[in-house]
């Protein structure tokens, strides 16, 4: 696992968190150079407001590769959620107001459709 996140985080990978979407949208708009509207459609098409954390249930690992799989995917998780917010960190102060019009553009669009 660690050579993988090596390997990512070489070749500039960007991983987008589901429960911070919205976050990880803004800040891969600003460092691909996006508008704001192409992020509200990725939003939309994924549903990020309604779609239920219900269906992500953890099942039980019964074999050694399931549970091989399950750490790699949690250490590669911890890596790059820690990393988000360090990226976030970074960012300046107009980027709070950034999300903000993100979430606010995805519940009018949520209301009208």
């Amino acid at each position: 696992t660690d050579q993988l996140i090596a390997d990512m985080e070489a070749r500039g990978f960007l991983v987008l968190i589901f429960e911070h979407l919205v976050e990880s949208l803004v800040l891969m708009r600003r460092e691909l150079n996006l508008a704001l509207g192409d992020m509200l459609h990725l939003a939309l098409k994924k549903n990020v407001l309604t779609s239920s954390k219900a269906g992500m249930k953890r099942m039980a690992a019964e074999s050694d590769a399931e549970q091989t799989f399950l750490l790699c995917s949690s250490r590669l998780y911890a890596h790059f959620n820690r990393t988000l917010w360090e990226r976030i960190a970074r960012q300046n102060q107009s980027f709070r107001a950034e999300v903000e019009e993100l979430r606010q553009g995805l519940i009018d669009a949520l209301r009208t459709c």
